[in-house]
C-alpha cells in the first residue's frame, strides 16, 4: 500500500520538482527511471523540464550574485531603520520596488550567456578533430569549427559557436547535456547526434536517442526522434521537421560528402568549407543544376574533374587562385 501511495507521489511530481529531486545527492536509481518514464508520457513535458532545469541552474547561481545581495541588503536596511508607524505606511510601496528590485535583477541574470568554458576545442580549414570528453563522450568536430565544454557537477554544457559537430552522449540522467548553438538549445541526455551553425542558422540531426530543441526568446521546443532533423534560424524561429538519411548525413565524419540529387550551389558551399581554394560559380544557372555523388572532402581538384565529366563544367583558375566554373 505504501508502495502504491510513493509511485503516485512520483508520478505526480512537477517538472520544478523532479529538477530539485534529481539534483539530490540521495537520488535513487528508481526515480531516474522513474523520471524517464514521466518524460515519455507526454512530449510537452520534455519542454517543461529544460525550462524549469534552466531557471534552476541560474536561480542557483543567484546565491552569490552581488547585484542580488546589495539589494537584499538595501531593503533590510530600510526595514530596520525609521519609526515603525513610517514604516508601516510606506510597507506597500518598499514592498512593491523591492519586488520590482528583486525581479530585475532575477531576470537580468536568467540572460546571462552559458557558463564560461573549461575546454575549447576549435579545428582549422580542412581539418577534423575526434575526442572523448571527460564523462566519456565522444566527438567529432568538422573543419572550420569551435566547440566549448563545460562540465558541472549537476548538468554538461557545450557551445557550438561555428561549424559542426557530431557527438555521441554518454548516458548520464542526473547530469543532463546541454548543447548550445545560436538562439537555441539541445536537451540529451544518452543519444547519438550533431548540430551545424553555420551564421547562426541551425540544424539538428538526431541518429539515435532522443533530444528535444528548444530556441527562440518564447522557449518553443521540437522533440526529434531517430532519423528525423530540424533546423531553426537565429531569430529562433523552426522550420518543418525533415527526414534524415544517417549514411548520407554522418559520412562527413570520415571525410566524404554524399550528395543526392542536391543543387550544385549547395555542394560548393559545402565543399569551400574544407578548403582554402574556392569554387566560384560564373552563372546563376548552374546553381539548380542537380548532382549526386560521393566526394572527398578537401579535394577540390577531384570534384572539379567530377563536375568536368559528369556534368560538361568548364574550370580556370583566376589570380587569387579560386576555381571559377561555368558552362563551355
Amino acid at each position: 500500500m505504501n508502495e502504491h501511495i510513493d509511485n503516485r507521489r512520483i508520478a505526480a511530481r512537477s517538472a520544478e520538482e523532479w529538477v530539485v529531486r534529481l539534483r539530490a545527492p540521495d537520488c535513487t536509481p528508481e526515480e531516474h527511471a522513474a523520471f524517464e518514464d514521466w518524460l515519455a508520457e507526454a512530449p510537452e513535458r520534455i519542454a517543461g523540464y529544460v525550462e524549469a532545469e534552466r531557471v534552476h541552474t541560474a536561480a542557483g547561481r543567484l546565491s552569490t550574485d552581488p547585484l542580488l545581495a546589495a539589494a537584499t541588503r538595501r531593503i533590510k536596511r530600510d526595514m530596520t531603520h525609521g519609526a515603525a508607524k513610517e514604516w508601516r505606511r510606506r510597507w506597500p510601496l518598499a514592498a512593491a520596488a523591492a519586488a520590482v528590485v528583486l525581479a530585475g535583477v532575477v531576470g537580468y541574470r536568467l540572460l546571462l550567456p552559458v557558463p564560461a568554458a573549461d575546454q575549447r576545442i576549435a579545428t582549422a580549414v580542412g581539418e577534423r578533430h575526434e575526442a572523448v570528453l571527460d564523462d566519456g563522450s565522444r566527438i567529432v568536430l568538422d573543419t572550420d569549427s569551435t566547440l566549448d565544454i563545460a562540465f558541472a557537477d549537476r548538468e554538461r554544457t557545450l557551445t557550438l559557436t561555428h561549424g559542426r559537430v557530431y557527438i555521441e552522449a554518454a548516458s548520464d540522467p542526473a547530469r543532463p547535456m546541454l548543447v548550445h548553438a545560436a538562439n537555441g538549445t539541445v536537451r540529451v541526455v544518452g543519444t547519438k547526434f550533431q548540430l551545424q551553425n553555420l551564421g547562426g542558422e541551425v540544424v539538428v540531426g538526431l541518429f539515435e536517442g532522443s533530444v528535444t530543441v528548444t530556441a527562440g526568446t518564447g522557449a518553443r521546443s521540437h522533440t526529434l526522434a531517430p532519423d528525423q532533423q530540424l533546423a531553426y534560424d537565429r531569430h529562433g524561429d523552426f522550420g518543418p521537421v525533415q527526414p534524415l538519411r544517417a549514411s548520407d548525413a554522418q559520412a562527413w565524419t570520415g571525410g566524404k560528402l554524399v550528395f543526392s540529387d542536391r543543387p550544385l550551389d549547395v555542394l560548393v558551399e559545402e565543399a569551400n568549407r574544407y578548403s582554402d581554394t574556392k569554387l566560384v560559380l560564373a552563372e546563376p544557372a548552374l546553381a539548380r543544376i542537380r548532382v549526386s555523388g560521393v566526394f572527398q572532402a578537401g579535394d577540390q581538384q577531384a570534384l572539379v574533374d567530377a563536375l568536368r565529366k559528369g556534368w560538361n563544367l568548364h574550370a580556370e583558375k583566376n589570380r587569387e587562385g579560386d576555381i571559377i566554373l561555368r558552362t563551355r
